[in-house]
């Protein structure tokens, strides 16, 4: 599901396998590759200091809620080409739908 905050979107994915919150999460050196891929773009803070501003304040939030959050990496490369195989545009349906797909995939490694 996704969650707005003003006009900005955070990506949250409940994995009901791990009863967790799988959320989306960027690095500072490839967030502007991010933003340039993104079919969304518009809809992501500009800035990394933004992201990461409202990203903490929702995984803050959601710990206090009493959620588990598992951070998943989007690397640009890598989601890219996941998006192709799956069919998918790069938006925040695809990037939701990948850190649930992520997060299942290290439960069960663990």
């Amino acid at each position: 599901m996704q969650h707005k905050q003003g006009s900005r979107r955070t990506n949250i994915t409940h994995t009901t396998a791990m009863q967790n919150l799988a959320l989306a999460w960027y690095s500072e050196e490839d967030y502007e590759d991010v933003l340039g891929m993104m079919a969304d773009r518009d809809d992501l803070p500009e800035t990394y200091q933004e992201w990461l501003d409202l990203s903490l304040a929702m995984e803050d939030e959601l710990f206090r809620q009493g959620h588990q959050v598992v951070r998943i990496a989007i690397q640009p490369k890598q989601f890219s080409s996941w998006c192709a195989i799956q069919g998918l545009k790069p938006n925040g349906r695809a990037r939701a739908r990948f850190a649930a797909k992520q997060a299942l995939r290290k439960a069960r490694l663990n």
